[in-house]
């Protein structure tokens, strides 16, 4: 969290933090995303930034900043403002869509 202690998530996360069930890429990055997940559903403010966020922090991953940035613009595009508000409001389909390609897809739509 930054200084602020808003939550910061990169907008393809905004999607994440609503699926999430329980399982990642290790355990660190589980009990991470399951702490922001907790402090979101708490009503704890949200900031949506470019680049790494409080999900990335735990993931130990080396992602491809190029797909994960094709990911957070094809979520900009399909939602008014980014906000996670915004983001609730997406249909199923929406969501499935614009979450096709993830590898975590079948266990967060399956």
């Amino acid at each position: 969290m930054n200084s602020e202690g808003a939550i910061r998530l990169r907008p393809h996360h905004l999607l994440c933090v609503q699926r999430f069930r329980g399982l990642g890429y290790s355990d660190v990055f589980v009990e991470n995303l399951s702490e922001v997940v907790d402090h979101v559903e708490s009503g704890e403010p949200v900031e949506v930034v470019r680049g790494r966020d409080d999900v990335c922090s735990a993931c130990g991953e080396d992602c491809d900043e190029e797909s994960v940035a094709e990911r957070d613009a094809a979520v900009l595009n399909a939602i008014p403002e980014p906000t996670l508000a915004s983001a609730r409001e997406l249909s199923a389909e929406e969501m499935r869509e614009l979450c096709r390609g993830c590898r975590w897809f079948a266990v967060c739509h399956g």
